[in-house]
């Protein structure tokens, strides 16, 4: 790696300077070029003096990461005591990339052009490379920055090596109500790089079976079927993405004794997120997104359909959304920070439940989730703080009420034990390792934890 620093030839001048002029400057102001030269104005100067000022722009640029950008002193005669500079501004002209498998070599170029800018900037090359690098499916990145054929020109070699992106897991809980099984097996498939430019696919398919007292010597797996899928994939050179989810449940009451009336319900989501981040380093990103969403939920009693919840009808909710979200995460060595903010706004289209009673398809509410998690005292304690909130002047249909209860919120109560409109929910929690596998890292922790929620709904 070089810096610019050869110039035209120099002619033999001496004389006074009156004025400075610049010509190839995008990085820096005329204002703030002179600044650099201004010992230079009204005094003698020669030939040698002219080459110090150029070395002296060249490190303007060097020290703000234009490492191959500087100035160069065009052939003049200096008359009338003005003196011009070239300003060449660096570029990044080619990318020589070995070693990967997975990922597509356009997709890598792409990320590592759009991330060094233009002109080349080292600093922001890399943090381009050491956000790639954050990949979970690269496990080496090397670069060596080379000089081009002519000054202002350089080439990047890259080595990468990357992993395979196929995921597999079998995962058990027991978070759901009892009365619908609270037992959970799921089976999770994920491809983190499906066409090779960093595109997710994730499905999901979990069973739940009956609460009983002999439960786990009789699994049943009729309780609730579950399948969901996903689909992550970008849609533009500048880190825009596309998400495509859909979700099917069915779930049957299997609790006594509530059997014998053989209550069901069916709940269908389908959604499409552009996310677009809008400054992203290695500390900080802010992102936003828009997502379109339709909800439809059905309740049958008896085998027949029938309302259980507000605002049905024969046993149907159903709506549709437009959620605006912003999003900041904020990283350190020893603390992470996320904070979320979502407008929702629900309309009376694609067969939205209109009942002309309250609650309806049309709705407005805010929902704002913060975390912060902190590394206690040098150690592998981890300090859990969580704040979650949502706001309604509107009564909500349940699928977009507030939940209270279960692993997610106020834990040592059952999962969406109660719905509201309105609700708040805070926890705090320390995590404390007991048991440590290999390279030091914590397999087995102890976590105690306090929460507190309240919920209230919008009087109709």
């Amino acid at each position: 790696m070089e810096t610019l620093a050869r110039s035209g030839r120099l002619w033999s001048f001496h004389g006074r300077v009156k004025e400075f002029r610049f010509i190839g400057n995008h990085v820096f102001s005329k204002q703030t070029l002179s600044k650099v030269l201004e010992k230079y104005y009204n005094r003698e100067v020669n030939a040698d003096d002219l080459e110090q000022a150029r070395q002296e722009l060249t490190l303007l640029y060097v020290n703000h990461g234009y490492v191959n950008s500087g100035a160069v002193l065009p052939n003049q005669d200096g008359k009338d005591g003005i003196i011009t500079f070239q300003l060449i501004e660096g570029r990044l002209t080619g990318i020589t990339l070995k070693g990967n498998f997975w990922f597509r070599r356009w997709w890598l170029r792409n990320e590592i052009r759009r991330g060094a800018g233009r002109p080349l900037n080292f600093n922001d090359l890399k943090e381009a490379l050491q956000l790639l690098r954050q990949n979970p499916t690269i496990s080496r990145i090397n670069a060596e920055l080379k000089p081009g054929g002519i000054p202002g020109e350089s080439t990047l070699d890259v080595d990468i090596k990357d992993t395979q992106p196929f995921r597999f897991a079998l995962e058990f809980d027991n978070k759901r109500p009892p009365s619908v099984g609270s037992e959970n097996l799921q089976a999770r498939f994920t491809d983190l790089n499906v066409t090779g430019h960093n595109d997710l696919l994730e499905i999901v398919y979990g069973i739940a079976h009956s609460n009983g007292a002999d439960s786990f010597k009789d699994f049943d797996f009729s309780g609730l079927d579950n399948i969901s899928g996903n689909y992550v994939f970008p849609v533009t050179p500048w880190a825009t993405t596309l998400q495509l989810s859909a979700s099917k449940s069915d779930t049957s009451v299997l609790q006594a004794p509530f059997t014998s009336l053989n209550i069901n319900s069916e709940l269908e989501e389908y959604s499409a997120t552009i996310r677009q981040p809008l400054y992203h380093t290695l500390n900080n990103e802010f992102a936003v997104f828009l997502t379109a969403e339709k909800r439809r939920a059905k309740t049958f009693l008896l085998g027949q359909p029938f309302s259980l919840s507000p605002g049905a009808v024969n046993g149907v909710t159903s709506d549709f959304a437009l959620r605006f979200a912003q999003e900041f995460v904020n990283r350190s060595q020893v603390h992470v920070l996320a904070l979320r903010s979502t407008f929702n706004f629900g309309f009376d289209a694609f067969d939205a439940t209109n009942s002309g009673m309250e609650p309806d398809a049309e709705f407005f509410y805010w929902l704002g989730q913060a975390q912060y998690v902190r590394r206690l005292w040098n150690t592998d304690n981890l300090l859990v703080l969580r704040l979650n909130a949502q706001f309604s002047n509107d009564p909500l249909f349940n699928v977009e009420q507030f939940v209270l209860g279960g692993t997610d919120t106020v834990r040592g109560y059952i999962e969406n034990d109660i719905l509201r409109d309105n609700g708040i929910v805070g926890s705090i929690e320390v995590h404390v390792p007991i048991w440590y596998g290999k390279e030091h890292r914590p397999i087995l922790m102890v976590a105690p934890f306090f929460d507190i929620g309240s919920g209230w709904n919008v009087k109709a």
